[in-house]
């Protein structure tokens, strides 16, 4: 449909009883899913790390009115 993704690619050169190349396997692995969460996760390490570099003392969160 036009829809961009990411994938792996692993090539193995298959060979013939002379050690030629006589052709190739390729598997490919969508990994779109894999990437957005890389993704997220660096946003968040990101917007985070900025708390704790400028806080002297602690950082509590809260949910709910409960410290967590």
């Amino acid at each position: 449909d036009g829809t961009l993704y990411y994938e792996e690619e692993i090539i193995t050169p298959v060979l013939d009883s002379e050690g030629n190349i006589v052709s190739f396997i390729a598997v490919k692995i969508d990994i779109t899913d894999r990437k957005k969460i890389e993704e997220d996760f660096r946003e968040s390490q990101e917007k985070y790390r900025g708390l704790s570099e400028a806080s002297f003392e602690a950082i509590f969160f809260s949910e709910k009115g409960v410290c967590i």
